[in-house]
């Protein structure tokens, strides 16, 4: 049998349906071998673009079991920092449900508290743009609007906790 080579990108789900009956047909180390992993060859392929636009990228880490799913991504991260600020999938049993490349937008913080400034994974992705690379950006506005109203909440929690520890202890509120 022919490999069958998957398109880069996320697949529509008439397509993973399409690729699933195919593979019904097949054990799973076959299926994952002719059919999910054949995005390997080009994610390897941006893996080696993102490291000449001059960012570090990890090795391939795989994740999952063959029950739940399975695939293999590579993380991206600029230079001066340690902090992940993008993914790329090599390939995921199913095909790709989302873009495979993503900017992280709200990366974590570095070991002892250091912030990852904001405009180095939007550089990232104006990189990716300008590279004519397809991305997705986690948490998009949305995401990174809710996650604001949530800290707000929590700033305000925290705020009214302290209040009250400050007037147990005479002192005014701040």
């Amino acid at each position: 049998m022919e490999k069958i080579v998957l398109p880069y990108r996320a697949l529509t789900r008439d397509e993973r349906s399409a690729y699933w009956d195919i593979t019904r047909k097949m054990d799973s180390e076959t299926a994952e071998e002719m059919v999910w992993k054949t995005t390997s060859a080009i994610g390897l392929e941006i893996v080696r673009r993102v490291a000449n636009f001059g960012y570090r990228v990890s090795k391939p880490v795989g994740w999952g079991d063959k029950i739940n799913g399975s695939g293999e991504f590579v993380s991206v991260y600029p230079l001066e920092y340690d902090s992940a600020i993008g993914k790329i999938d090599l390939w995921e049993s199913g095909g790709f449900v989302a873009k495979p490349i993503t900017v992280f937008s709200l990366p974590d913080s570095e070991p002892r508290g250091k912030l990852v400034g904001p405009e180095v994974p939007f550089r990232f992705a104006d990189r990716l743009r300008v590279g004519g690379l397809d991305f997705q950006l986690y948490p998009d506005a949305v995401g990174l609007s809710a996650e604001l109203t949530e800290l707000d909440v929590r700033a305000d929690y925290v705020r009214k906790c302290l209040n009250k520890c400050l007037a147990m202890t005479g002192v005014r509120n701040i």
